[in-house]
């Protein structure tokens, strides 16, 4: 696990405003190309290594964890599941070989910089997910008033409305560097007997797991900050050519459509045209996409291959969501 903090108030630096991210947001953006699993994805490089079999980053005030306690503490959470295998192999330098990918594409992003029409891509996504519903937590709400007035007091957390990339870039020379990290090993075959018997391993009073903490070389350091080469390997994504380039929100006119508990949209993209509904009390959360294409209704074939472009759409077209070598693709 690996774990960036920070303050989602506003990061001061010496000589300068506090820097507010409330409005800009600019860790989705680093979020989905971290998250990212096509060609060329850290995700993608980890696998085919044989070093990981998953890997996942979310924040940290979405999800509790580290900074569950404190209300004005964020962090980036990195989790990377490495193999059986990778471990046993290179032992504790793993953990040192797995760092350095990862630091890897950090400055891959740096160097490469922001998209625009990746954020607007991202930006269309967050805004065909959310709801319009009043939130059943009034805290938030309020919590809300003081950095969304009305009329973005609801939309306001959840929505891309600002492309920013001097705040992508400060997040990034800020925030996620080896300066700044916190790393937790759990692994039983990681680390050998003979290195859990030295005098910096202690024993916790109530589960008797045996732990440590060390800190990060200055050698490291300075090497993961600035890599001398980049993994040739390790490629951005560019924006997703399956993501509909206009949405236009859809004022409800049929049977069912002027329900208040819902939010229809149209995504427009070629050929075909997409509309998104939500349910405000959908508990599951899912987006349902109808898709008016004459074809559909014509055979298996054709709803197979629609099925194949709703993944496409959504990035999620991977060999766990579609297994091409199985079809001889």
């Amino acid at each position: 696990l690996l774990y960036f903090p920070y303050t989602p108030e506003g990061i001061v630096v010496p000589g300068a405003p506090p820097r507010n991210f409330k409005e800009s947001k600019p860790e989705q953006y680093i979020l989905s190309l971290i998250n990212y699993r096509g060609p060329g994805s850290l995700s993608r490089v980890l696998i085919e290594r044989g070093w990981a079999t998953r890997l996942e980053a979310k924040l940290t005030e979405e999800s509790g964890d580290l900074c569950e306690a404190s209300d004005d503490l964020a962090a980036f959470k990195i989790e990377i599941r490495l193999t059986r295998n990778f471990c046993e192999a290179s032992g504790e330098r793993a953990v040192d070989s797995e760092l350095e990918l990862f630091f890897h594409f950090l400055h891959l992003m740096r160097r490469e910089g922001s998209d625009l029409e990746r954020f607007t891509t991202l930006a269309n996504e967050k805004r065909a997910q959310w709801d319009e519903a009043p939130g059943d937590d009034a805290e938030k709400i309020v919590e809300s008033l003081f950095h969304f007035p009305p009329p973005r007091t609801m939309s306001g957390p959840s929505l891309l409305d600002k492309w920013s990339p001097e705040d992508i870039s400060f997040m990034l020379d800020r925030v996620l560097t080896p300066d700044n990290i916190i790393a937790i090993v759990a692994s039983k075959t990681l680390f050998s007997e003979k290195s859990r018997t030295q005098k910096q391993w202690k024993t916790e009073q109530w589960y008797k797991i045996v732990y440590r903490g060390t800190n990060i070389s200055s050698e490291l350091k300075a090497r993961w900050r600035s890599p001398p080469a980049v993994d040739k390997r390790l490629k951005l994504p560019g924006p997703n050519p399956f993501t509909a380039g206009e949405m236009v929100k859809i004022k409800g006119k049929g049977e069912g459509d002027t329900s208040p508990k819902r939010s229809l949209y149209k995504l427009t993209h070629r050929f075909v045209e997409l509309i998104v509904q939500r349910s405000y009390y959908d508990v599951s959360g899912a987006v349902l996409v109808v898709l008016t294409l004459p074809e559909l209704g014509s055979g298996s074939r054709e709803q197979f291959m629609v099925d194949l472009y709703i993944k496409l759409i959504t990035d999620r077209m991977d060999e766990t969501t579609y297994m091409a070598s199985k079809t001889g693709i």
